[in-house]
């Protein structure tokens, strides 16, 4: 009879500190890389921030580049790393041999969050939405129902009133290549025209 109380009290005591590990880590499991390891540099494309107790959690979407192949991923980053923001660089930990598996090593916070243009250019069905935060592009296609039908991603820098842009990722991939807006202030206001397409985000 005491052996099986004491393996109960084992099981719970497992239990609880089991659950306080994966609070205290806003349940993320920890990453074993057994293998060759090496470091790089990653960068945060996207941030949503939701309420966790009485603070705050973030949710960060990030990408790094290994031998020419990008990655994706995501992470819940609690306070302690202090507030995240699009464009910040992230540095991790990847198996050579595998580099899907790997681990964040440390934020770096090179930005605040500043939004330098929102646009959106209507469709016959949807709409087509570009943001243009810190050094990072996005533009996503709605069609039907909200549907995503284009979803570019890339970096981006101004000369004058001329934005570049370099792809990261493109779905579909045909979509993958660089682009040029140019800045157009007219009655209305500011607003960003494609080049090659001649759509306007306003």
């Amino acid at each position: 009879m005491d052996l099986r109380r004491a393996l109960i009290t084992f099981l719970a005591l497992l239990f609880v500190s089991t659950t306080i590990y994966f609070v205290w880590n806003y349940f993320e499991t920890p990453t074993i890389i057994i293998g060759e390891r090496s470091e790089t540099t990653g960068k945060i494309n996207n941030i949503k921030v939701g309420l966790y107790g009485s603070g705050y959690i973030q949710r960060a979407d990030y990408f790094y580049i290994v031998d020419d192949s990008v990655y994706f991923d995501q992470i819940l980053v609690g306070p302690d790393y202090g507030k995240q923001h699009t464009g910040n660089r992230i540095v991790l930990e990847y198996d050579v041999n595998n580099p899907e598996i790997h681990k964040i090593i440390k934020f770096i916070p090179d930005f605040k969050e500043t939004v330098i243009m929102k646009g959106i250019t209507p469709k016959k069905v949807g709409y087509c939405e570009l943001i243009l935060t810190n050094d990072i592009l996005s533009i996503k296609d709605y069609g039907i129902k909200g549907r995503i039908e284009y979803d570019y991603l890339g970096y981006f820098y101004v000369v004058s009133d001329t934005i570049y842009t370099s792809p990261i990722k493109c779905t579909p991939k045909s979509g993958f290549e660089s682009k040029t807006f140019v800045f157009v202030e007219d009655s209305i206001g500011l607003s960003m025209v494609d080049i090659d397409t001649k759509r306007v985000f306003r």
